[in-house]
């Protein structure tokens, strides 16, 4: 949503229409008033929320992961999956190779 060159109030107003979730539970708990202009809102989410956000790793991670004696493949390439979806940088070489290398030999 952007609102540039909007009065600040009208962009206090419009913040809270993008929240979802517990985002929303909190701007509805502040105090009505109490926000003078559009920045403190955002400071405040900020420091409500940055300990939540999304951390991205580097695909070298990806090579931390390994598949240990108890745990069945399919567990294992759920979690790759999952990891892999928080790298940044995703190499196919190093994907391939950490995917490969760290699988639990059979026999």
């Amino acid at each position: 949503m952007m609102l540039y060159g909007f009065p600040s109030k009208i962009a206090c107003k419009a913040f809270s229409l993008i929240l979802k979730g517990s985002a929303r539970v909190w701007f509805g708990s502040l105090a009505p008033k109490s926000v003078d202009s559009f920045g403190e809102p955002v400071r405040l989410f900020l420091t409500q929320f940055m300990s939540s956000r999304r951390r991205w790793c580097s695909a070298a991670y990806l090579l931390t992961i390994k598949q240990t004696e108890n745990k069945s493949l399919k567990s294992y390439l759920t979690r790759f999956n999952k990891e892999c979806m928080t790298t940044n940088d995703q190499d196919e070489n190093i994907t391939l190779a950490a995917l490969l290398g760290d699988v639990w030999p059979l026999s």
